[in-house]
């Protein structure tokens, strides 16, 4: 969902509520309308409008929650969706790149767990000053990048802890093509690797270009996926657990 807002955090939940009273509230006003000046389809085009826009943010909770759950079952506390126009520009500029290089059109995004440990997550998605998910903070099984875990059990490991409970993100990632390195590891990486002969994207010999994204794993079991750009991810979802 394109954000509307530099930033705004949206909790789902608290939402959803909002939106059921206010559809109350145009019921009660169809209620009252007795004339056909146009006034009372005015208001059923809200409650359509009203009643779409319910069944949509429930069920962007559901497949939330239920993909967090089904790898690390705990409470959720709040889930939130991150509205920052600066950084989902910085994102969607660069995912359009991606799907514009690779000759099979897809910039092959993927919604993957993201833990913090240490970092406020404010400090990644807040305003214009927000880092993002900055790949040369980053290091481990394939060398300096951003790391992003299929499972949110994997991703609990590196969770951030503040006032008893736990965050972290998931985030939107263009992983556009792949090297998928299993569990071998590459630790020296400091970008994704050169595109070999025969790959459909490949270049020349002197100009072979490079994959978009790295995979590895499974690792304490799940798969991970590291970028080593910037803006190949957006930090769509802040989860707040137990």
């Amino acid at each position: 969902m394109k954000p509307k807002d530099n930033l705004k955090l949206v909790d789902l939940q608290t939402h959803i509520k909002k939106l059921r009273q206010d559809l109350k509230d145009v019921k009660s006003k169809i209620s009252k309308i007795k004339t056909s000046d146009g006034t009372k389809s005015k208001f059923q085009g809200m409650e359509k409008r009203l009643n779409a826009e319910i069944t949509a943010v429930e069920k962007e909770y559901k497949n939330i929650s239920t993909r967090f759950t089904s790898t690390h079952n705990t409470k959720i506390h709040r889930i939130s969706r991150i509205q920052n126009r600066y950084l989902y520009n910085h994102f969607e500029f660069e995912r359009k790149r991606i799907q514009k290089n690779n000759k099979n059109g897809k910039a092959n995004v993927k919604e993957l767990f993201h833990g913090t440990r240490g970092t406020d997550p404010k400090a990644i998605y807040y305003g214009t000053t927000g880092c993002g998910f900055d790949a040369r903070l980053g290091g481990g099984f394939y060398g300096r990048g951003a790391y992003f875990a299929e499972k949110a059990s994997y991703s609990n490991g590196y969770c951030h802890n503040s006032n008893g409970h736990k965050y972290m993100f998931l985030a939107h990632v263009a992983c556009g093509n792949v090297k998928d390195y299993g569990t071998t590891l590459m630790n020296s990486l400091k970008r994704a690797p050169d595109l070999p002969p025969g790959h459909p994207d490949y270049g020349n010999a002197t100009v072979p270009g490079l994959y978009d994204s790295v995979k590895g794993g499974p690792h304490s079991g799940s798969c991970m996926y590291i970028i080593y750009t910037l803006s190949q991810a957006y930090p769509a979802y802040l989860i707040e657990y137990a």
